[in-house]
């Protein structure tokens, strides 16, 4: 593997390694956003992972933070989507509070060196009950694949059991959190076909070893109930906290 700086789009298309974690991470992504709904959705960062590819939500984007990079992601086979292309800051997002109902994070934490605040405009954009997916590599991990430092522009590392961690007083709900590419960053893509069986047999017993790790979240936002005349004459006036 080359020992210049290269870009985190380019790792993933042209290195063996990074056409690996690029599959698993395109495989995890088209499990689940299928099945999110909405009017709006957003992906920020990392065009070359196509997380929007399969949505079913109408209004779709893409952002960079590099204005020279090309941000709409390659369509898979038989597919023309395309997605509007936008240049944003992840720290200053210029969209409307809650105007989002699926807000994807393909490894747009770890790029920034202030990743909690990415989250924080990431939760404000994002809509009461919306979801919010982040992948990323794993610092958990015990040697599975990524860049070297000396090969990439990198921000802060950030844990999936970080981001938990700054989830929950959020009032997210963890749906789904588990890793992958338990491997190395292997020079040739033969050893990664003939040791791919070792991904199947470790994440399904120690699921935070693997390299990446894919975290979907469900936005909870709670409120009072406002009772109607006709409630408070069958029910005692107390005013209940709903999710």
């Amino acid at each position: 593997m080359t020992s210049a700086i290269i870009n985190l789009d380019d790792w993933f298309t042209n290195t063996p390694a990074g056409r690996y974690a690029l599959a698993w991470q395109q495989q995890q992504y088209d499990e689940v956003v299928p099945n999110i709904f909405g009017q709006c959705a957003l992906q920020l960062g990392t065009p070359s992972i196509g997380g929007l590819h399969h949505s079913r939500i109408l209004h779709a984007w893409v952002t960079s933070q590099n204005p020279d990079a090309t941000t709409k992601p390659p369509d898979p086979p038989g597919t023309s989507t395309s997605f509007p292309a936008l240049v944003a800051h992840t720290e200053a997002l210029p969209f409307a509070t809650e105007q989002f109902d699926l807000v994807l994070l393909p490894h747009t934490l770890e790029a920034n060196k202030r990743p909690h605040y990415t989250l924080q405009e990431a939760n404000r954009i994002l809509r009461p009950e919306g979801r919010l997916i982040i992948s990323g590599f794993n610092p958990l991990r015990i040697w599975g694949v990524r860049p070297g430092h000396h090969e990439l522009h990198w921000g802060s590392s950030v844990s999936p059991l970080q981001v938990r961690n700054w989830l929950r007083p959020l009032g997210y709900e963890i749906n789904r959190l588990h890793t992958g590419c338990c491997l190395p960053g292997f020079q040739r893509a033969s050893w990664i076909r003939h040791l791919q069986w070792i991904d199947h047999f470790v994440t399904s017993r120690w699921c935070v070893w693997g390299g990446i790790y894919f975290l979907v979240a469900t936005k909870h936002v709670h409120g009072s109930k406002i009772l109607g005349l006709s409630q408070l004459h069958h029910k005692p006036c107390i005013a209940s906290v709903t999710a």
